[in-house]
């Protein structure tokens, strides 16, 4: 049976070829929080999940435009995936 790739690991296989942008699978709000300000917004929030396949259909990619959305953002995607096993939020 055929494995379904994560975002990181199909970035992973495309990032030789091609330029992908700075990622980072963040476990807290703070660590994105951080990361965000390192690299500037918008920031893109994605849940990562095995159990999630079209992330987009369920609300699960969001664009933060500052810190205040990003936090809001994210705690938003936290509760949507409460019953999900979840690497974390890229």
């Amino acid at each position: 049976m055929a494995r379904v790739l994560i975002a990181q690991e199909a970035d992973n296989l495309i990032a030789p070829a091609m330029p992908v942008a700075e990622k980072l699978l963040t476990q807290s709000e703070e660590q994105a929080r951080r990361f965000a300000e390192k690299h500037g917004y918008p920031a893109v929030l994605k849940l990562i999940s095995t159990q999630i396949i079209h992330k987009t259909d369920i609300g699960a990619v969001r664009v933060a435009r500052n810190e205040a959305d990003l936090c809001i953002q994210y705690r938003q995607l936290r509760a949507l995936a409460r019953n999900k096993k979840v690497k974390g939020i890229l």
